[in-house]
């Protein structure tokens, strides 16, 4: 059987990072990326534009690298692969209750920029934006 679980995303870093260490000492950073479609609505001739919020999860080289170059509102260039995994929930009942959790696994990413110097238009296109006078 052929198969393929890549992901490929462009979006806005929407939290703060967070490192955690694993009992094992693994080191994993965690954050919430959002992107986004937009179209032209031909019935009202506008632009619509649907966000989506994504969990991402990075481990150890690539944990140090997002815990060092990303922050919130940064835009990140994110390869991975979208993994699922049971994570205890804490139940009254003494159960031992799991919710599966879906996120994108990061096997590699890049800052690309910072949101300090951007401007977006209504197209959802962001643009470089620099000052003259802060230049000379």
């Amino acid at each position: 059987m052929i198969s393929l679980n890549k992901v490929l995303l462009i979006g806005k870093v929407a939290t703060e990072p967070r490192m955690k260490i694993t009992k094992n000492g693994q080191r994993i950073v965690t954050f919430k990326l959002i992107t986004s479609s937009s179209w032209l609505d031909t019935k009202s001739n506008e632009m619509q534009t649907k966000p989506e919020w994504h969990s991402v999860a990075a481990f150890g080289k690539v944990a140090d690298k997002a815990q060092e170059n990303l922050k919130h509102d940064s835009i990140v260039y994110i390869e991975g692969a979208i993994q699922t995994r049971k994570v205890p929930v804490v139940a009254t009942t003494g159960e031992d209750l799991f919710k599966q959790v879906t996120e994108i696994r990061a096997i590699d990413l890049m800052c690309l920029k910072d949101t300090d110097n951007l401007i977006s238009d209504n197209l959802g296109n962001t643009y470089d934006y620099y000052d003259d006078e802060e230049e000379n």
